[in-house]
């Protein structure tokens, strides 16, 4: 609990900030991705329950990073494939928790299908693709 606040504080201070600035974005997915990360190891048992807070700030990071692609094209830069392989990771990761966590295979299908989106050749996501239709 102590660690969510502290990214719950994190983000209120970058919401301070410029949310149109792409360092300030990158922050933002950053913070989201360790939150839904900090969240799913403080609950790791045997059993795997649904955690509404780390899908939550998945899918935030999901949003943002696509944002931060559509910067990185408008300003021609040389780091779009990079900023592709991390948003090709952040749909791996949903569809991981919804297959894995929420056992709905057709959302984590439409996550993974998603991650290829961003980069056809991404090894997780292809694995995670084989092992649904097996």
């Amino acid at each position: 609990k102590e660690a969510t606040k502290v990214f719950d504080d994190g983000i209120t201070g970058l919401r301070q900030e410029d949310g149109g600035n792409i360092r300030i974005q990158k922050a933002f997915v950053a913070f989201y991705l360790l939150k839904a990360k900090v969240l799913m190891d403080e609950k790791k048992s045997w059993k795997l329950e649904p955690i509404p807070e780390s899908k939550e700030a998945l899918t935030l990071a999901s949003s943002i990073q696509a944002k931060v692609i559509d910067r990185r094209k408008e300003m021609r830069s040389d780091k779009e494939d990079e900023e592709k392989d991390l948003a090709a990771d952040i749909n791996f990761m949903l569809g991981e928790y919804y297959d894995v966590r929420e056992n709905n295979l057709d959302q984590a299908q439409n996550f993974y299908s998603e991650s290829l989106a961003y980069n056809e050749s991404y090894k997780k996501t292809l694995f995670a693709l084989a092992k649904l239709c097996m």
